[in-house]
């Protein structure tokens, strides 16, 4: 087994982890086909109530669809038997406080992404990966490398947390849910504290959600389409209340 510093690494596709509220998943959905790749991820404990985390990836040119999204998961991922945490899924509207807290290293050559990924369903128990439960997935793009563009169409410009974003929509996507993207026209912080209330509130004004979803997970990873890198998170956090 790889070793990245102190943390084991795991490359079979779709391995998982526990890491105190936190999973990783070594996440290579869209892998099929594809031949002489590589990935791994691993996590250990962070302080009382986070983690930190590394994957790395080797990917080769062949089409332009994502083949992968390692990533670290907090709540109930659709498909999975259980949560990480008994603090989600929850109804958006009881969730007064939302923030993910990050301190994040890559180096990478291709094209791709790393972005927060996060589920909503109709039920606080999604057992599988389908629309429904899924009714939604939001995603908020930290940075994007390489030709690599979200899925549906532009429909709004909005500023947030005092960074400008492109608003993306995508109706019936993936396996028939509502795809929404915030995607910034600035460099990416690679630490910081990230209020995600505000998406919610800003997608509630222009009816693309209505908070009586549950809110399942929230993911941050890396979404790859070609190429190879590093990736160290040496502090990741959600607090929920």
């Amino acid at each position: 087994m790889p070793t990245g510093g102190n943390v084991s690494l795991k490359c079979d596709p779709f391995a998982t982890a526990e890491v105190g509220q936190y999973m990783t998943e070594n996440n290579t959905w869209g892998s099929k086909g594809v031949v002489g790749w590589t990935q791994c991820i691993g996590g250990a404990p962070h302080g009382s109530s986070g983690m930190t985390a590394q994957w790395t990836w080797d990917w080769k040119s062949e089409g332009d669809n994502v083949k992968a999204y390692p990533e670290v998961v907090f709540g109930h991922k659709p498909g999975y038997t259980k949560s990480t945490t008994t603090l989600l899924p929850r109804k958006l509207a009881k969730i007064q406080t939302l923030v993910l807290d990050y301190d994040v290293q890559t180096e990478r050559e291709g094209t791709g992404n790393m972005s927060i990924d996060m589920w909503l369903t109709n039920t606080v128990t999604p057992a599988t990966f389908a629309a429904p439960p899924i009714t939604h997935e939001i995603m908020i793009w930290l940075e994007v490398f390489g030709p690599m563009y979200p899925g549906g169409q532009q429909v709004d410009k909005v500023r947030i947390n005092g960074t400008m974003y492109r608003v993306f929509v995508g109706e019936k996507f993936g396996l028939g849910w509502r795809y929404l993207a915030f995607v910034p026209n600035s460099p990416m912080q690679t630490m910081g504290s990230i209020d995600l209330m505000p998406f919610f509130v800003y997608l509630k004004g222009k009816k693309l959600i209505t908070t009586e979803e549950f809110l399942s997970t929230v993911n941050f990873g890396n979404e790859l389409i070609s190429g190879s890198g590093e990736t160290k998170l040496n502090r990741f956090a959600v607090t929920v209340n």
